[in-house]
């Protein structure tokens, strides 16, 4: 018979309704959740809630639900904003084991009850996080290295010695184990909410914290900042990702066999798309002299073609071929091999000299012969005899009678033209696409069309720029695929009518490989696109008739030889063509644009400037005391380049290069100089916080003068009186700080005879709103930190909300690795970076007199504290009350109502200050007023009311700032940087809202400090200026990966969404507490849409369906404005008149 069933008590009654009606519940009930960064180095995440209740036995009902539905007494949301990565789950049989373990750890150890309260709750989570740290120390076996993990920071495996002496080390109560540093995670562990946590799991609750703490990761949420995570268990997430397995095996990689004898190769293959050309090795390239100091062309001494002459040597040629194809010879290879990180900085070695890995290959291979007991030597793999050989001989006939310098003189002659000539170069070289069929066709040389008469003059005209006597890129790619064509056979590519198509293939890569900008990447994948092997007759096997059908295996292998023969023409042929005979870099007004010189030509135009800096700045070191600096040197050697500017150039000292070494027989790379001085950076910050009133009016970005601004703004706006603005620019401020004096200010700055320097690491997810089917690699940073000796070490509770405030979406890591240095070692460090900084200028060593090293890490912090001295002595009479002076780096504002007051400030520093070195730049000075200093009359600001400061323009009336682009490079296309890849449309949409968002910016947005009108300004201007990069970007992609129009438009509205989405967010930010933007959504979007129908109205194009879109969102947005037509007008008009000049 059966039983009526009873009727659940009120309090089950609703915890079954809150099962199904609390967020809490249903996110219990649902599987591992996504995160941008966890989910990357984990296979599963889940929140802590979710964790538990996986955890519990599925018999365990009513566990279960009580986890689901529990609130913590203090009511916060711990249980769901904890965050706990796993990989693997624990399974049964070691989670017995574990247990046994744990049973025999706890009987072994005599513990009096907590101090604390006596909970036997508390008492047991210790017994369970001590049993954690010696677990993971017993794992670790007899090393008496520390176990990579969160908890056993500031832990150490007692020595012998340590057990039976008295030691200064803290008691633990871990056999084996003693405390050098308090952790503050064991600390956290052993607390609230984690000992209402064990409380509620029941009879097993301590092995399932146990599984916790020894197999997963455990990251509480700061309440500071947005999304940010500490983590306080686990493995540290910055080793899981280094760890990880960033390339993997994709169905088409090649896959090669493991070869005997060379380490370095691996059964890891890397497909086509991952391989990546080192593109940056063309730049900064020093030239090959001769005899007669002048120019050496064609390809360098230590080129293997050049290193091997004798044609008729049939060992040099097969020498040759290991160069060649690498991954057949069982060699260090981009396919196969491992990157050893100590060798380059690069993301794949330079392969232009491996005469000693041959060397330790062929003796390897000697031994594997004589072990073997081998008659016969096979020195050239199967499929590399017969043709393949062949055509290695006639490679290097080729380069024997190959004229480099004849090449280069008429492909790219000397001359003087605008820089935009190479515009209209790479015009005719378009043009010119009609002749290049016949000319393939035939033996000669690709020509490409050169100006009738070419100036041979090797001196630049008086008053040009440096920019004007670059070569133009098309004459760079004539020449390269010309040079190219002549090292190459004929059947090289093919024969027949393929082979024509290849060659067309083929220069067309390499155009676009010279064309490309800075920052753009090239990858084996796509140079190999639309070629065609089956063509190619020294890939066939010997004996394989022309007509007989390919296997699987032969093309195979026929794909992996003729990739290795790719990636030797761009790594190995190209690149050192253009590092033997052109000077490449950047500009300083041209952004990611780069330049071609001939060497020759550089070397004529960057004498002057040079021969300048040898005798103003450098003093040359004679041979003893260069040998005695290399032994008492602290730091090494740092190298001098000259960056072009629109008039001159501008010397760029190299700190961030690592140095070559040899340690043990063998070359590695050896630290940066910034990264050594990055204690005393980390010093000098921990006294920028303490002591904010020696900064003076520093600012480090110019964001910062918002908060300032909108001050001063309240203080004089219900005064009618007129505002003086007066901008001064130090001249050279780097080169003309006192050495001396700025080591005598640190000196007397450091408030601490010794400092604990500690790191943390810090992932930063890249973007959150995309779908978590694709994570990116985080962005990972590893800051060092300074504290005052005897402060706790590591990353404590008021230092990391204090790092979150400025973060959003990061991961903090305590790594404690902490080492302790004191201020004597510092300044001596200082001391050397300073006043004995020693630079190389083409291969010469000298020793900075004058100035502090320009692109060290600790230039903008001196230079900061230097002028807040000068400013704390020299610039007293500025009232606070009425003027407000601002400084970024050497750029000085005094906004000021008192007009005596503006005057005397510029006396001041128009007068200079020789113990400051510090010079006035007239040129650069601006008042908006009429002053003349010593007969000398500054520029005054007139027919506008914007006064211009770092990138910003201040209303002299209001103080309402906007953009300035006035100095801004007008072609769009030099700003940016195309990415190709298998996520193109994602790509595609996180180029147009970065270009964005880094134009959102508070001060620009601020309806507290500007006007509504000033604000949709602002708005209309940056939707302007992302709307042209959009359609620049898309025109940069090839004609078959653009996005659709559908994907642009889904794209915009993601965009204006993110720009409604940042004006409101910043809102409730504890750093700008009253920041306000009164700009509605509806005004945005028609703002965005006014934008992109400007834009793409004179593109229309293949954009009929944007424009009709937009239009409409036009109409449904215009009533929304709530402004005139005429005051619309304006601003329409006042963004078209800025962005006038610009080229998209």
């Amino acid at each position: 018979m059966r039983t009526k069933r009873k009727r659940g008590t009120e309090q089950s009654s609703i915890a079954k309704r809150l099962k199904v009606s609390s967020p809490a519940a249903k996110g219990s009930e649902l599987g591992p959740i996504s995160h941008n960064i966890l989910s990357y180095c984990y296979s599963e995440v889940y929140t802590l809630r979710q964790f538990l209740v996986d955890s519990l036995p599925s018999t365990s009902r009513t566990r279960r639900q009580n986890i689901s539905i529990h609130t913590l007494e203090n009511g916060s949301a711990f249980l769901d904003t904890t965050l706990v990565g796993r990989s693997n789950k624990t399974k049964p049989a070691h989670d017995e084991e574990r247990h046994r373990e744990f049973v025999s750890f706890t009987k072994s150890q005599r513990r009096s009850t907590n101090s604390s309260n006596g909970t036997p709750e508390e008492y047991h989570l210790t017994e369970i996080v001590d049993f954690v740290i010696w677990s993971l120390f017993q794992q670790g076996g007899g090393s008496s290295h520390r176990p990579s993990h969160v908890l056993c920071h500031g832990y150490q495996k007692a020595p012998l010695r340590a057990l039976q002496e008295d030691t200064d080390t803290s008691p633990t109560g871990i056999p084996g184990v003693i405390c050098l540093h308090t952790n503050e995670s064991t600390r956290k562990l052993q607390r609230r909410p984690w000992t209402e946590i064990l409380s509620i799991l029941g009879s097993n609750g301590d092995a399932i914290l146990r599984n916790l703490l020894l197999d997963c990761g455990v990251f509480v949420r700061i309440d500071q900042g947005k999304e940010n995570l500490h983590q306080i268990c686990g493995v540290p997430v910055s080793d899981l990702f280094n760890k990880r397995k960033l390339l993997e095996q994709p169905p088409n990689a090649i896959s090669a066999p493991f070869v005997w004898g060379a380490k370095s190769c691996t059964r890891k293959s890397r497909s086509p798309s991952s391989i990546t050309f080192v593109r940056s090795r063309i730049l900064y390239a020093r030239p090959s002299m001769n005899a007669q100091g002048g120019v050496r062309f064609g390809m360098k001494h230590i080129h293997v073609l050049n290193r091997q002459p004798e044609l008729t040597a049939l060992k040099q040629s097969i020498h040759i071929m290991k160069y060649i194809f690498p991954l057949q010879f069982g060699l260090h290879n981009v396919f196969t091999s491992a990157v050893d990180k100590n060798e380059t900085a690069q993301e794949f070695k330079d392969y232009t000299l491996r005469e000693n890995e041959i060397k330790y290959a062929d003796h390897r291979s000697m031994q594997k012969i004589r072990l073997a007991a081998c008659a016969k030597d096979i020195k050239i793999p199967k499929r590399l005899r017969g043709p393949p050989f062949a055509m290695i001989q006639k490679i290097r006939k080729r380069h024997s009678r190959c004229s480099y310098d004849q090449q280069l003189r008429h492909h790219c002659p000397i001359r003087t033209c605008d820089v935009d000539a190479s515009h209209g170069a790479a015009l005719a070289f378009s043009q010119s696409s009609s002749h290049l069929r016949t000319q393939l066709s035939s033996n000669h040389s690709f020509v490409p069309p050169t100006p009738d008469q070419a100036d041979d003059v090797s001196k630049p005209v008086a008053g040009d720029s440096i920019l004007a006597h670059a070569t133009p890129t098309a004459y760079v790619s004539a020449f390269c695929c010309a040079v190219i064509r002549r090292l190459l056979p004929g059947d090289a590519l093919g024969v027949e009518a393929d082979s024509e198509h290849n060659w067309i293939v083929l220069f067309a890569q390499i155009d676009h490989f010279v064309q490309m900008r800075k920052y753009e990447s090239l990858t084996l994948h796509t140079v190999f696109q639309n070629l065609k092997i089956n063509c190619i007759s020294w890939l066939r096997p010997l004996g394989t008739p022309v007509e007989a059908k390919l296997s699987r295996s032969d093309r195979g292998k026929r794909l992996e030889i003729f990739l290795e023969f790719l990636y030797y023409i761009f790594d190995s042929l190209l690149i050192p063509l253009i590092r033997s005979h052109f000077y490449v870099t950047e500009s300083n007004i041209h952004r990611n644009r780069l330049f071609y010189f001939r060497h020759d030509v550089w070397r004529t135009v960057s004498e002057p400037s040079l021969t300048d800096l040898r005798f103003t700045m450098f003093q040359g070191l004679r041979a003893q005391d260069l040998r005695q600096a290399r032994h008492s040197r602290l730091l090494g050697h740092s190298q001098v380049r000259l960056l072009p500017k629109a008039s001159g150039a501008r010397p760029i000292i190299n700190l961030r290069r690592r140095l070559i070494r040899t340690q043990g027989g063998k070359t590695i790379l050896s630290q940066n100089i910034n990264s050594k001085l990055m204690p005393c950076f980390a010093t000098l910050n921990y006294e920028r916080s303490i002591q904010p009133q020696k900064l003076g009016s520093a600012l480090f970005s110019i964001g910062e003068a918002h908060q300032r601004l909108r001050a001063y703004q309240n203080m004089v706006q219900t005064s009618t009186e007129k505002l003086y603005f007066v901008k001064m620019d130090v001249k050279s401020c780097f080169d003309t700080i006192p050495q001396e004096a700025v080591v005598r200010m640190v000196q007397g700055l450091l408030s601490e005879r010794r400092y604990h320097i500690s790191k943390h690491a810090e992932l930063k997810a890249i973007d959150s709103r995309w779908s978590t089917s694709h994570f990116e690699r985080p962005l990972t940073r590893f800051p060092l930190t300074a504290r005052p000796n005897g402060a706790p070490p590591g990353l404590s509770d008021p230092s990391l909300s204090q790092l979150a405030q400025k973060r959003n979406r990061t991961v903090f890591v305590d790594l404690w690795d902490t080492k302790a240095c004191d201020a004597r070692s510092l300044l001596r460090l200082l001391h050397e970076h300073v006043q004995r900084n020693v630079v190389t200028i083409e291969k010469k060593f000298f020793k900075q007199r004058r100035g502090i090293p320009q692109g060290s890490v600790l230039s903008s912090l001196l230079c900061n504290f230097f002028y807040g001295e000068f400013e704390n002595s020299h610039l007293g009479f500025l009232q606070p009350g009425e003027s407000l002076l601002l400084r970024l780096i050497d750029d000085f504002l005094l906004i000021t109502t008192n007009q005596d007051h503006a005057r005397r400030f510029a006396q001041v520093m128009v007068s200079g200050n020789s113990s400051y070195g510090i010079s006035v730049n007239p040129k650069k000075s601006l008042a908006n007023f009429e002053v003349s200093i010593e007969g000398l009359k500054l520029p005054r600001l007139h027919g506008s009311e914007m006064f211009p400061y770092c990138g910003v323009a201040i209303n002299v009336n209001t103080l309402e700032i906007s953009k300035s682009r006035e100095n801004k490079d007008a072609k769009v296309s030099n700003g940016l940087t195309v990415e190709l890849s298998r996520h193109q449309g994602l790509r595609f949409q996180r180029k147009v809202l970065g270009s964005l968002k880094i134009q959102m910016t508070a001060m620009l947005l601020d309806t507290k400090l500007n006007s509504r009108y000033c604000v949709s300004s602002n708005l209309y201007q940056n939707f302007l200026e992302a709307a042209m990069k959009m359609y620049r970007y898309l025109h940069g992609l090839p004609k078959k990966r653009r996005p659709g129009e559908s994907m642009v438009i889904e794209t915009w509205k993601e965009l204006v969404n993110l720009a409604v989405k940042m004006t409101r967010g910043k809102r409730s930010t504890k750093t700008i507490s009253e920041y306000e933007c009164a700009v509605s959504k509806t005004q945005m979007h028609w703002l965005a849409a006014a934008a992109l129908h400007l834009v793409m109205e004179k593109k229309q194009t293949g954009y009929k369906t944007i424009l009709q879109w937009v239009r409409e969102v036009m109409d449904r947005c215009q009533g929304g404005m709530k402004m005139s037509a005429m005051q619309l007008g304006e601003l329409m008009e006042q963004g078209d008149k800025v962005f006038q000049r610009y080229r998209y």
